[in-house]
């Protein structure tokens, strides 16, 4: 049963994944086309998750807080490739995001043209200077309602809770005036360990956290301040399942 609801992502993943790439030849000169196709890309992975029999559970007060979420980074643990779809399908139309991919997907044209169109920031991640004054020049071009998307921990974490966190965020942050938006992803890396190639039946939780705007103490402290908070927040889930 479960294998006959997925056998239309075998059309509908592919026909997703080729209208992102080439949409952007037709319509990137129409108004406001960066928010209609971020609209496309949730509403697409919306449907991947449904027909993978993979919830997303977020409660009323962690979407009310992104409808409402202003001049922030947005600051979330990261243990599977699910992460970024799951975060994605749950973003209220209200909320503007972005990413910043590595600048090694941009050399292929049809990844270079959605993540352009979709306002991506490329990165050099062998070069981590350089990456931060492109993600703080991006940043302070981006409007207050517009966050962009960070992994602290740089990669997926293998291990048990969360990962140890970067600075990158805080910096970021601190130097855009901007707050940190908190974000826990739990259960992910259950129905997609790294290693893995086809995500089991289940549930993700994702809980946003209280936002707060980093203070006169040092970078380090802040920091911990945040992994601290999603940390937490994690346990919190861990003991509910």
């Amino acid at each position: 049963m479960v294998l006959l609801k997925r056998l239309p992502l075998l059309v509908f993943g592919p026909a997703l994944f080729v209208f992102l790439g080439v949409a952007p030849l037709f319509f990137k000169h129409t108004p406001e086309f960066r928010q209609t196709y971020w609209r496309w890309i949730k509403r697409g992975l919306r449907v991947v998750l449904r027909l993978l029999s993979i919830e997303v559970r977020v409660s009323p007060q962690s979407l009310q807080r992104l409808m409402e979420d202003q001049n922030s980074v947005i600051a979330a643990n990261h243990k599977s490739h699910l992460d970024v779809v799951a975060l994605l399908s749950i973003m209220p139309d209200e909320k503007w995001v972005t990413f910043s991919p590595k600048v090694e997907l941009y050399k292929i044209p049809f990844f270079a043209r959605g993540f352009t169109a979709a306002g991506c920031i490329p990165i050099d991640r062998d070069n981590p200077r350089a990456a931060l004054r492109t993600l703080i020049k991006a940043v302070s071009e981006k409007p207050a309602r517009e966050s962009l998307i960070l992994f602290p921990e740089g990669t997926r974490w293998r291990g048990e809770g969360v990962g140890p966190f970067k600075a990158g965020v805080m910096l970021v942050a601190k130097a855009q005036k901007r707050s940190v938006r908190p974000i826990c992803i739990h259960g992910s890396d259950k129905l997609l360990p790294p290693g893995s190639a086809w995500p089991k039946i289940g549930a993700i939780t994702i809980e946003v956290l209280p936002s707060f705007t980093p203070d006169e103490a040092s970078t380090d402290e802040n920091l911990a301040r945040l992994q601290r908070q999603v940390a937490e927040a994690h346990e919190r889930l861990d003991a509910q399942t």
